[in-house]
């Protein structure tokens, strides 16, 4: 397995992870489904193509038996502006989102490489916490976050409940004691 930035020619596939992964395509979700892949192909596509400072999307890959390459996860990271209403308005911080593994290729330690090198980057940035969000239902995602290290900073409800059945959004932390340790070699931008 290989974790790389993403590229342009990536966006289809990770536009199918990460549809697969975060919405339904069963009963009446099916025929929304298709405009729903579009959205975030075309969202996927123009972060890709104009890139802000401090963000990078990488792909966890692996080659075929003929050379082939093809894609098994993917995640987001980014450096945040805080909005005006958060506790520490002056403090940019790091955040990971959109992580996603193909449906066939999950419970095999790609989604904690993709986390691993998101640390690495952000303690390269010269940061010492990294956050994220997740599903309160959301299980296995919680799991993997908390035996990661990651902790409850805060739990976010919202008015989506009433009308969708959304769960509450966890936001979660992690203190990223082991900057200094970090390999430095990495050459994401």
């Amino acid at each position: 397995m290989c974790i790389r930035a993403a590229e342009i020619e990536d966006s289809i596939t990770i536009a199918e992870i990460l549809a697969d992964g975060f919405h339904s395509n069963m009963g009446l979700y099916n025929w929304l489904y298709p405009v729903v892949r579009l959205g975030i192909y075309e969202d996927v596509k123009n972060r890709l193509i104009s890139p802000t400072y401090r963000y990078i999307c990488l792909v966890a890959t692996n080659t075929n038996s003929l050379g082939g390459e093809y894609l098994l996860g993917t995640v987001e990271i980014a450096v945040k502006s805080p909005l005006f209403w958060e506790a520490e308005p002056h403090k940019p911080y790091v955040y990971i989102s959109n992580l996603a593994v193909d449906r066939d290729y999950r419970r095999q330690g790609i989604a904690k490489k993709l986390l691993e090198v998101c640390e690495a980057k952000a303690c390269q940035w010269g940061f010492r916490e990294i956050y994220l969000h997740v599903l309160d239902n959301n299980q296995e995602a919680r799991q993997l976050y908390l035996n990661l290290g990651y902790r409850l900073k805060q739990a976010e409800s919202s008015w989506s409940w009433l009308w969708f059945k959304q769960p509450n959004r966890l936001l979660l932390c992690k203190s990223l004691s082991a900057c200094s340790a970090t390999d430095n070699s990495m050459s994401f931008s």
